[in-house]
């Protein structure tokens, strides 16, 4: 196990292991769209982007508490920048303390909208990814396959999509269907386990179930709907003869 000794504030040095460097690449937005604002004050985005040479360097190592340096300082206040944020997210998901030494060099102007502080987080989940295994729920060999899956594709846009997991996530859908059935009929709540699979079958579907709302609306309000084999506004006399007419 390799030992990175780090020049300590007080003048001695802190004594880090396993410490984990990566780049953190700055972007370009191709296209972006901002489509809608969420709850939390944050957007929502829509973008195609592309990643250049210029980078931070990111270096993430086990610590005894949560260390943060940025260098230059990004004038963030202390333990609100994305790092730090993304340490204790990643923290909370696994359940455990949020201890690790961040260091950042800057090379990515700040708010220059080119993603540095983004990035920087991003490669700090990878790092983490690869340092926190004794002792959490996520066990070494799933943050493993984690870590390969995005090392194989950096540009993966759900890790369902790496071959590891889509394989994984076959294989066990008989079972974990039957366990929903199963506390279904039994009136067992099993929230997690039935919205996660949820999820699963809407993200896999090439088109997604509106159609049946769109039915209801019609049905309750005479709403219209569009059909996906021919042009135009269509009703359905669902309380006559159930005949379906044109309307525009």
């Amino acid at each position: 196990m390799r030992r990175d000794r780090i020049a300590h504030p007080s003048g001695g040095h802190a004594v880090v292991t396993r410490a984990v460097r990566l780049l953190a690449p700055a972007k370009v937005n191709l296209a972006l769209a901002v489509v809608g604002k969420r709850e939390d004050g944050y957007h929502e985005l829509r973008s195609v982007f592309a990643t250049i040479d210029l980078a931070d360097r990111v270096r993430v190592a086990a610590h005894r508490t949560l260390e943060v340096r940025i260098s230059p300082d990004v004038g963030a206040p202390r333990g609100e920048d994305l790092a730090s944020r993304a340490v204790r997210a990643m923290a909370e998901a696994t359940r455990r303390e949020p201890s690790a030494f961040v260091h950042i060099r800057k090379r990515v102007p700040v708010a220059a909208g080119l993603g540095g502080g983004s990035s920087d987080a991003g490669a700090v989940l990878r790092a983490l990814a690869t340092i926190w295994r004794g002792g959490c729920i996520i066990r070494a060999a799933f943050l493993d396959r984690i870590k390969d899956s995005y090392a194989k594709s950096p540009d993966l846009s759900n890790l369902m999509l790496a071959p590891f997991f889509q394989q994984a996530l076959a294989s066990a859908q008989p079972a974990w269907r039957e366990v929903i059935k199963q506390a279904v009929d039994q009136g067992v709540p099993i929230p997690a386990f039935a919205s996660s699979l949820a999820y699963y079958d809407g993200y896999r579907r090439a088109r997604g179930p509106a159609n049946l709302i769109q039915g209801l609306r019609d049905y309750f309000g005479a709403h219209t709907y569009h059909r996906t084999d021919r042009e135009g506004a269509y009703h359905t006399r669902w309380a006559q003869d159930g005949s379906e007419v044109r309307t525009d």
